[in-house]
């Protein structure tokens, strides 16, 4: 079990770490519900890393970064909350209780790997001023990347190696009170990513279909995600048909 886990850790904390290169389709490791279906496939319970994946993914529905800022990581947040809910057997709402923070904390470390890295940009000047050119390459690849490996690799390795024992500890020293809260804002965060997603292309009027669906989905006594997907679906449609110009 001990090496299973460590290898696990390891491919967890490479996943990580590639999602953040500069390559398309390695981005596309950031989403929790593609980091779900990997996860799933790992722990030979595919469905349930799916249906983990999505539970995250609503949280960050809409979210992007402004500028340079990162509010929050959702890559990270996915890395360590979906392996070890799969692992200890957590539902939704709790994977979400250990996403949120992480999430957060991978914000604060990426602005840290920026102050580091401001170190490579000094000693690139110097570099220049000696006509380096190797020493010019190493500051402007190898050194960031290093540093990246070193915030983004370890400490998701290590939390995941660690995961497995002690996740079930972890939740339960969370109080009841802030367990609850997490998952309130779990549920809220989706309808403010898709109001912030509705007001950044301009379509206000659109925002009573969701008031709408929010509504359905709290009130819905047992009408499932999918359920209320289709009808969305199928409102869509009606709004087009009804709505288009004649021209």
């Amino acid at each position: 079990m001990s090496d299973n886990m460590f290898l696990l850790a390891v491919i967890v904390g490479l996943i990580y770490f590639v999602s953040w290169s500069e390559h398309t389709l390695a981005n596309i490791l950031q989403a929790p519900i593609v980091l779900g279906a990997v996860f799933g496939l790992i722990f030979g319970d595919l469905s349930q890393g799916i249906i983990l994946g999505a539970g995250i993914q609503l949280i960050y529905m809409g979210a992007f970064s402004i500028a340079a800022n990162m509010p929050s990581d959702y890559g990270l947040a996915s890395c360590i909350a979906i392996p070890a809910a799969l692992a200890a057997g957590l539902d939704v709402e709790t994977a979400v209780v250990l996403a949120v923070p992480f999430g957060v904390l991978g914000g604060l470390l990426d602005n840290v790997r920026r102050v580091v890295n401001g170190y490579w940009v000094h000693k690139a000047e110097k570099d220049i001023d000696k006509l380096d050119i190797r020493a010019i390459e190493f500051d402007a690849t190898v050194g960031p990347l290093l540093v990246s490996f070193i915030l983004r690799f370890f400490p998701v390795a290590i939390i995941t190696y660690l995961g497995a024992n002690y996740t079930a500890t972890l939740v339960a020293m969370i109080p009841d009170w802030m367990s609850a809260g997490f998952v309130v804002l779990g549920g809220v965060l989706p309808v403010i990513g898709f109001v912030m997603a509705i007001l950044a292309i301009g379509r206000q009027q659109l925002l009573p279909y969701f008031v709408i669906g929010f509504i359905l989905l709290t009130l819905n006594g047992g009408l499932s995600t999918v359920s209320l997907a289709v009808i969305a679906i199928a409102i869509a449609v009606l709004h087009v048909q009804f709505t288009k110009s004649k021209a």
